[in-house]
């Protein structure tokens, strides 16, 4: 069998592009082993150089690059920028529950991210109770003048054996002719039927009689002790006060100790019951030095003073009774109003708790009471509230005027507000500590007759 001749392959032409030279190709025919000879005058030469750069070559290539690349990238920036805010602007997806890692947050801080709000706080909130009285304010703040003052000077009898009011009242007309005593006249209360004239004709003449006596030597003498004995007073206090402290200490941590220490024979009931009433006795002991301290506070103070608010509710916070304090019935009643603080004035418009009849309106000057120590406790915090909520809003309302002017002097007027502004500062520590006080006083009246 004949062989026949092989036929040649036919030529195949690759080009090959180098990424690393741009625009640059070689042409290249591989080897035809069989046909070597016979084609190699038809083998075209690539006219370039073999696919191998020199160490220059490279240096400048890639000299070149950095500087196509950072020209890519100043044209890039303002897109990429872009594209980062709207990434930030889309909303934060849920955590699945087979989610491990949760996404991360951009640093990137943009217009459309959320600002904390400050924290509002809110106003405490005593029950405010009204109270149906049927004296005027002026007979009532009458009453009480005349009593605050017997309680510093001693009580005075007015009514001896045998003697009615209408004899009282005929004797002091008398009086007011010779003497020229503060008297008022008492003609008209004269006028009517003796059995009809009451202990409250005489209230007038006593307070007038109150004026003339403030104005005597003797008098005069025993407020200029208050300084002196207020001192005392309160020398006194504190002592008893560091006195209980170290009582309780003695009991309080030979107790802590057995807590902590345990054992088989440590019973945690029998332990808690044993605590809570050293415990009741200790704050019981507190309340009745507080009581003591209040008492003989207001007993050497020069005049009985009633406390205003910065919008204009008096407060009438009475000094306490030596007597034994009245059932709690009686007191929650307001029956008694040395025993409840009394507020003349308008309701809050903040006010959120209130006890009131449906017959009167809200916004009517009236009484109100606080006869509980918590309430006046929450009614001492929201005097404190609201002065310091005036407070911020002055000091706000100041500094946009002192940046509003450039002047670094004050105006009378502004040293004025400012004066004012202390004053009332002072006024809102003064209301706020003694309700405070008088929080103690009902709880010595709690325990006293027991809650």
């Amino acid at each position: 069998m004949a062989t026949s001749n092989p036929q040649p392959r036919p030529n195949r032409t690759f080009y090959i592009d180098v990424p690393v030279i741009k625009g640059i190709s070689s042409t290249f025919r591989p080897k035809n082993t069989q046909n070597a000879d016979q084609n190699a005058s038809k083998v075209k030469v690539a006219s370039l150089q073999p696919l191998q750069t020199s160490k220059s070559v490279n240096q400048l290539i890639n000299r070149k690059r950095g500087r196509d690349d950072d020209e890519k990238n100043a044209k890039d920036a303002p897109q990429k920028r872009r594209q980062l805010q709207q990434v930030e602007k889309k909303p934060i997806q849920k955590l699945k529950a087979d989610t491990a890692v949760p996404p991360k947050a951009s640093n990137v801080i943009t217009k459309d991210a959320p600002v904390k709000k400050p924290i509002v706080k809110k106003a405490p909130q005593p029950l405010w109770t009204r109270v149906g009285v049927d004296f005027t304010r002026q007979e009532v703040e009458d009453r009480i003048m005349l009593r605050e003052f017997t309680l510093r000077f001693n009580s005075c009898k007015v009514r001896g054996r045998g003697m009615s009011f209408y004899d009282i009242l005929c004797h002091l007309q008398q009086l007011r002719h010779k003497t020229g005593l503060n008297i008022p006249n008492l003609v008209n209360d004269l006028k009517v039927e003796p059995h009809t004239i009451n202990a409250d004709a005489l209230i007038p003449v006593m307070l007038g009689l109150i004026d003339d006596l403030l104005q005597t030597r003797a008098v005069r003498s025993e407020l200029d002790k208050f300084k002196t004995e207020m001192a005392d007073v309160r020398k006194g206090y504190y002592a008893a006060v560091k006195e209980e402290k170290e009582r309780w200490a003695g009991i309080r941590v030979p107790m802590m100790e057995e807590k902590k220490k345990g054992g088989p024979s440590y019973d945690a009931e029998k332990w808690k019951k044993k605590f809570e009433a050293a415990k009741a006795k200790h704050d019981a002991n507190e309340h009745a030095i507080k009581f003591d301290y209040v008492k003989n506070q207001a007993a050497i103070a020069p005049r009985y003073t009633p406390l205003v608010d910065k919008e204009g509710r008096t407060y009438y916070i009475h000094t306490p009774s030596t007597r034994k304090p009245p059932a709690k019935s009686s007191r929650d009643e307001f029956m008694k109003w040395t025993w409840f603080v009394a507020v003349w004035g308008k309701l809050p418009e903040d006010a959120k708790r209130i006890d009131i009849p449906s017959d009167v309106k809200k916004d009517e000057e009236g009484w109100w009471g606080f006869g509980e120590a918590a309430e006046c406790e929450l009614l001492a915090k929201w005097i404190q509230f609201k002065a310091e909520e005036a407070e911020e809003t002055e000091r706000a309302a100041s500094s946009k005027n002192s940046s509003d002017d450039d002047s670094s002097e004050l105006t009378e007027e502004e040293e004025d507000g400012d004066e004012d502004g202390d004053a009332r500062v002072a006024d809102s520590k003064r209301l706020v500590a003694a309700l405070l006080d008088f929080a103690d006083v009902l709880r010595y009246a709690d325990d006293t007759l027991g809650k």
